[in-house]
């Protein structure tokens, strides 16, 4: 039955019946490594930010929801507040430096990506309203070399972006 279906594969790749497959370079392949652990890291620090809430709401501590990841706000929240119980202040301040640590990661990730590759694809200076720079940059990592679309209709078609 193998060697039956290796006939097969061998006689359609040399009729040409076999459509192409598009294999990213290793450079991006890396980047989209890098970006995907950086969206990790934004969703562990989001995860954070709402063991913060929990504890705080399993307290009943009244806070500002809007300010409550500020830093700023957030020293003032346990410095100034009497009602945060002891027993939760190490773990807000834990929780606090996680996050901290997890903003500097992913922003020096971010970076890493988008120096070399977003001089490389940006070399007109245009921008789309409404795509920030992290937008553009999955967008440059997704789509690769973007000679390999015959037409815009075929690139619109590979980003599902068509009925």
């Amino acid at each position: 039955m193998i060697r039956f279906d290796a006939s097969k594969v061998a006689d359609c790749l040399c009729c040409d019946f076999l459509p192409e497959c598009h294999m990213a370079s290793t450079q991006i392949r890396d980047r989209r490594r890098t970006l995907h652990y950086r969206h990790e890291l934004v969703r562990q620090m989001v995860q954070m930010k709402n063991r913060i809430s929990g504890l705080l709401m399993e307290t009943g501590l009244s806070y500002n929801k809007q300010r409550l990841h500020k830093v700023g706000y957030f020293r003032e929240l346990l410095s100034t507040n009497e009602e945060v119980h002891e027993s939760i202040r190490p773990l807000l301040r834990l929780s606090r430096d996680i996050i901290g640590q997890l903003q500097k990661m992913g922003y020096a990730l971010f970076s890493s990506c988008s120096v070399t590759l977003c001089c490389q694809k940006e070399s007109n200076g245009s921008t789309v309203p409404g795509v920030g720079p992290l937008i553009a940059l999955t967008w440059a990592l997704e789509i690769g070399d973007v000679s390999r679309f015959r037409s815009i209709r075929q690139a619109i078609s590979y980003c599902g972006l068509c009925g």
